[in-house]
């Protein structure tokens, strides 16, 4: 009972940041005057903080499902060096456009060794 009221007390607390932040934007953006730019550059706060409230919800919706025995999960095998090699690719793209590492051909099947990591971590 009391691991239940920790989750519910940190649930509300992670739920209450976003709404927070939107109330406080809502707030920002009525006391201006309703043009284009303003609304413009309120949107991206507006869209991120409900997709964190949308993946929290749906998390708990997950775990509710699950605590009544509901939630049906197959496991399969995790290739680590695809999951890897994806995660890397993906982060050295963005380093690359910030003009931090050096462009590196990887493959989607690229063999990832030790020094291979160890040259491409570098780049971090």
């Amino acid at each position: 009972m009391r691991q239940l009221r920790q989750f519910v007390t940190d649930a509300s607390h992670e739920l209450r940041t976003p709404i927070a932040v939107l109330h406080g934007e809502t707030e920002l953006l009525l006391s201006k005057p309703r043009t284009r730019r303003n609304t413009k550059k309120h949107s991206p706060f507006f869209d991120d903080e409900l997709k964190k409230l949308t993946r929290m919800v749906e998390g708990l919706f997950t775990l509710s499902i699950a605590d009544a025995g509901q939630l049906h999960v197959e496991s399969e095998p995790l290739y680590i060096n695809e999951v890897f090699g994806r995660g890397l690719r993906a982060g050295l793209l963005t380093r690359e456009k910030k003009g931090n590492c050096h462009p590196a051909p990887i493959g989607p099947r690229a063999s990832f060794t030790p020094a291979t990591r160890r040259f491409y971590i570098s780049c971090f």
